[in-house]
């Protein structure tokens, strides 16, 4: 008995969440990160397919950058406060953008065994490093999202 009550409290508490987020006017629905992330990377398949560095460059930056938008979109909803506005958060992730992807730019082709040159391969792993960073920013503002229903 002492195990039944808990998974009956729980499943009551599951349930209801739906119908109490609803009568608060809260999202009912849960967002999929999943989803997104990988939406945000089958846009670039072509490129990051294509075998030339600068398309597969591309192909990484534009998988970053929408999941960077997708990342705003869902921040503002559940952040408070004026700092974190979609637009104010834009700015933010611009900034977080060239430090990260300057920081992983330096670290694979001006680093001190890249003399005189580490290979085309480093010169797309930013972008990369970028879109898996954006990855986990995203599910984590996602869960927190579905957790609270905003």
């Amino acid at each position: 008995m002492r195990i039944v009550v808990p998974i009956l409290l729980a499943l009551i508490a599951v349930i209801a969440a739906p119908a109490n987020a609803q009568k608060k006017g809260l999202r009912t629905e849960l967002i999929d990160a999943q989803k997104i992330i990988d939406q945000c990377w089958a846009i670039s398949l072509e490129d990051r397919s294509s075998g030339n560095t600068q398309r597969h460059r591309a192909g990484h930056l534009e998988t970053a950058l929408c999941l960077e938008k997708a990342i705003v979109a869902n921040a503002s909803q559940i952040l408070r406060g004026p700092e974190y506005t979609a637009e104010n958060l834009k700015k933010k992730f611009l900034d977080l953008r060239f430090l990260y992807g300057r920081f992983y730019w330096d670290l694979n082709t001006n680093n001190r065994g890249c003399d005189p040159f580490c290979g085309t391969e480093n010169n797309v792993t930013h972008n990369w490093e970028l879109a898996k960073l954006y990855e986990g920013i995203l599910k984590d503002v996602i869960e927190k999202r579905n957790r609270y229903r905003y």
